[in-house]
């Protein structure tokens, strides 16, 4: 499966990394890295995140970023994962 973000979730990726170089350049190219490796792992893990409990279609899928306070909000199509959002855990979830 090919893993593809939204613009959306690039924004947040992006957003989150400037915020954090602001004041810790190094530690924000580790977590921007350790999110694209986790989500690259979803190509061939699509599962390896779990269901929504709060999404009432049941078609997005949850992934904590270990190590890190983000969570990837992702769903799963016959051909694509399609990464939604990246949220800062103290964000409310929801699109």
């Amino acid at each position: 499966m090919k893993v593809t973000w939204s613009v959306r979730a690039l924004r947040e990726l992006r957003a989150h990394r400037e915020y954090i170089a602001r004041t810790q350049p190094a530690a924000a190219a580790r977590i921007a890295q350790r999110i694209i490796s986790s989500t690259d792992r979803l190509a061939s893990y699509p599962e390896y995140g779990h269901r929504s409990a709060w999404d009432a279609t049941g078609r997005l899928c949850e992934l904590v970023i270990a190590g890190t306070p983000f969570v990837v909000l992702y769903t799963i199509g016959p051909n694509s994962i399609i990464i939604v959002r990246l949220l800062h855990g103290a964000e409310r979830r929801g699109l």
